[in-house]
């Protein structure tokens, strides 16, 4: 049987309470997003799966440390890419970043970038973005999705704000070559048949 509820806020208050009914609905409200969050983090499905049982049990733990100043979805969220952030520093393990390809800001990518980047397939932009560095593919996640500063990336990260410029900086520039190199290589391969 479904728990019927009306707002975050009302949930909330059943979760805090110990419903279980409420904590299953607050789950299958956020699984699927949060999911897709982890998986931005792990490098397989199965670490994804245990960064999303380690974020809802922090969320629960900590329901009632939400000040309502702001969005339940971006608190939970927050809480997710922190959880996720800790569990990558804690087992020390590299992480492929899922980045959106219409999350990448096009001020900083040239013309011909932008251009390539609106006709790439979203299969395509993982295979470009997967070849990125580790330090890259996160601190880029983290500032264009995730929308930290790099302040926050530099503390998230525990590196410094000016490693965290540089980083961005060094990313945007190979991801740039990347997309280059990606359509020489299907040009090469669309002349060969």
């Amino acid at each position: 049987m479904k728990l019927v509820v009306n707002s975050d806020s009302h949930l909330i208050k059943q979760c805090i309470r110990g419903n279980k009914k409420a904590q299953y609905e607050l789950y299958e409200r956020y699984k699927s997003p949060m999911f897709k969050v982890c998986l931005g983090y792990a490098p397989d499905r199965l670490m994804a799966e245990d960064m999303l049982q380690e974020g809802f049990i922090r969320v629960f733990n900590n329901l009632g440390s939400f000040k309502k100043k702001g969005s339940f979805d971006g608190w939970v969220r927050r809480v997710f890419v922190n959880n996720c952030l800790n569990y990558i520093r804690t087992n020390k393990i590299g992480s492929y970043v899922y980045i959106e390809k219409d999350n990448i800001m096009e001020t900083f990518l040239d013309w011909d970038v932008n251009t390539a980047l609106s006709q790439l397939e979203i299969e395509d932009f993982e295979i470009i973005i997967s070849k990125l560095p580790l330090g890259y593919r996160t601190v880029l996640n983290l500032f264009f999705v995730e929308g930290f500063t790099h302040q926050e990336i530099a503390k998230s990260l525990e590196i410094s704000p000016g490693t965290s410029k540089s980083q961005l900086a060094k990313a945007k520039k190979k991801l740039s070559e990347n997309i280059n190199e990606y359509f020489d290589s299907e040009s090469l391969l669309a002349y060969a048949k």
